[in-house]
């Protein structure tokens, strides 16, 4: 019964911190998740925001640059969401995915075994950074996040 509560704590988390970020007004989507075991460990997948509305008339550069970052901040807000909201968490198998725009497919993006042991120091001023200490894995190029190799995929 704990575990459910903590779940249904976890999903009204999401939805209310999650529900406009820094660089988008559109809302994280949550995909799934799952509390395997006695709750000590979980899976957890999202899309990534879309591009905010008003960014329709900046350089398709800057956009995808403006994703990426808000991609980064949200993955470092969920990982510190499911370790506040469960307790008995020590991991978590994260994957975030990115829509194609034109068709109905989802991309992955970023990967991750997140531990609760893995708290980046403070002092790490890169985000890119504290997302990799943090237990994430993603593609960059040019500073904008790729799709993951299909090798990389958990699946």
């Amino acid at each position: 019964m704990r575990m459910l509560m903590e779940a249904a704590a976890f999903l009204r988390a999401v939805r209310k911190k999650m529900q406009r970020g820094e660089l988008s007004r559109q809302p994280l989507r949550l995909q799934h998740l799952e509390l395997n075991g006695e709750g000590e460990t979980a899976r957890c997948d999202w899309v990534l925001r879309a591009n905010d509305i008003w960014d329709r008339d900046i350089p398709q550069e800057l956009r995808e640059h403006n994703q990426t970052l808000q991609a980064i901040l949200d993955a470092l807000s969920m990982r510190k969401l499911l370790f506040q909201t469960f307790p008995d968490i020590h991991s978590a198998q994260v994957r975030v995915f990115r829509k194609v725009e034109g068709s109905g497919q989802a991309e992955l993006v970023m990967i991750g075994m997140v531990t609760r042991e893995d708290e980046p120091p403070p002092k790490i001023a890169s985000l890119v950074m504290r997302a990799q200490l943090s237990g994430f894995r993603f593609l960059l190029v040019d500073g904008v996040l790729r799709a993951m190799p299909e090798a990389a995929s958990p699946m």
